[in-house]
């Protein structure tokens, strides 16, 4: 089981490396509601999410992982996930409770992150691809594309 979500988990870093190759033009996330401490204590969850990954993953060789962009892109799937496996999620990547704060804090780490007068250039992107026959609420896609 441990096996199949470190198998799991790379595959959704390598899907996201490959994503953010394929960039587009910078679109600010909505971030009304972002507070410093919302994002203070999103940036501390992801920090014990990486050491929790580094402590599983860690054989003793190098390797490289980008703790946001796997907790950006499983907060996607929290999003639809309710019940034991959306308690489960927030609990192995320490997101708060309140799933707006979390939402406003992500968007503002994602805006700050993306700024266009910053002295470095990073672009971030993440997205679901999902099967072309599969119906998803649309709350969910709202959600997902605010």
């Amino acid at each position: 089981m441990k096996q199949k979500i470190s198998i799991f988990l790379i595959l959704i870093m390598l899907f996201s490396i490959f994503i953010l190759g394929c960039g587009k033009e910078f679109v600010p996330a909505d971030d009304t509601g972002v507070t410093p401490s919302g994002m203070a204590g999103l940036a501390e969850a992801n920090n014990q999410f990486a050491f929790d990954m580094y402590a599983k993953l860690n054989d003793g060789k190098s390797m490289f992982f980008s703790p946001y962009s796997l907790s950006a892109a499983l907060a996607m799937v929290y999003e639809g996930a309710n019940g034991e496996t959306a308690e489960e999620i927030r609990n192995v990547l320490y997101f708060p409770e309140d799933k707006t704060a979390l939402r406003s804090s992500f968007a503002g780490i994602y805006n700050h992150l993306n700024k266009e007068d910053k002295k470095y250039k990073l672009n971030t992107a993440n997205a679901l691809w999902a099967q072309k026959d599969y119906t998803f609420l649309p709350t969910y896609v709202q959600t997902l594309n605010s």
